[in-house]
Formats: structure tokens, sequence, C-alpha cells
């Protein structure tokens, strides 16, 4: 699991991933991208996937994420029908 978040944006950048998860792999990496502006000022791992994920889970909760609108922050922890 310590390479997972780079495998998945290597297939996602390859085009390797449904149109349907397109979306859904877009949100993500731009989230963790967004994380790198609180990198230094909290010990947050932002290449744990548990980490990034949990980090959501409190930007959903708190409403709010650097470099997110308030209505887009859902998505980053909505799941796929």
């Amino acid at each position: 699991m310590n390479d997972f978040l780079d495998k998945a944006r290597t297939l996602w950048k390859e085009g390797k991933v449904s149109k349907e998860d397109e979306e859904h792999f877009e949100n993500v990496f731009k989230g963790i991208s967004s994380l790198q502006q609180i990198h230094s000022k909290s010990q947050l791992d932002i290449n744990n996937l548990e980490s990034v994920f949990a980090t959501f889970e409190m930007a959903n909760r708190l409403n709010k994420m650097p470099g997110f609108n308030e209505e887009e922050i859902p998505a980053l922890v909505s799941k796929p029908l």
C-alpha cells in the first residue's frame, strides 16, 4: 500500500481508468495537491492513503478545504454508486 497513490495517479494519467471513475480520480488528486499548502504546518503524510482520506473526511465535516469551494468538498468523500 506504500505506493498505492502513486500507482493510482499513473493509471489515471495514462487513461487507464473508466470514464465514470475519471472524475473521482481528478477530485482526489486535486485534493492531495491542495493539501500541500498546509503540509509544512501539519503532521500530515500526504503519501498515505488513510491519512489523505481521513483529512478529506475532516474537511467535509468542517466544510473547509484549501482550494475548494464549499460545494466541491463533498465530492472528495462521496462513494460511487
